[in-house]
């Protein structure tokens, strides 16, 4: 069982690449602030080019093979299937954060690396609608 306080994108690629499946996670928030846990188990020994797309269904939770890894590995590929609320409200805060940030940008890469973090924050939170 794993709680990262940051780069919680990039433990779960090392989750991955040390050869381990996600096959639980919740989000907290507590005192405004929100907190990802994180279960995860040894995946047979090899690497695993992905995380819950591995494993049998878990209690009844669906597959999150319809969305791009980069997304899995950023909101968490159990808490996208869950609908987790708390995710949900992570999700709606960032966006609205992220897209008034957009709008002081001047054009420039600074400016295009938050489009496309937009863009994923849109993508998890439609995944969320169309399930």
């Amino acid at each position: 069982m794993l709680q990262p306080q940051s780069g919680i994108e990039e433990v779960r690629r090392c989750i991955r690449d040390l050869g381990y499946c996600i096959f639980d996670e919740d989000m907290v928030k507590e005192d405004g602030k929100f907190y990802s846990i994180i279960k995860c188990i040894r995946s047979a020994g090899r690497k695993s080019e992905d995380t819950i797309e591995k494993m049998p269904d878990i209690d009844g939770v669906q597959k999150a093979d319809d969305l791009p890894q980069r997304i899995k590995d950023r909101f968490g590929p159990v808490l996208l299937e869950k609908k987790n609320p708390v995710l949900m409200e992570f999700l709606n805060k960032r966006l609205k954060i992220c897209t008034g940030i957009l709008e002081g940008i001047p054009s420039g890469s600074d400016r295009d690396e938050m489009i496309s973090s937009i863009e994923d924050i849109r993508l998890a939170l439609l995944h969320d609608r169309l399930r």
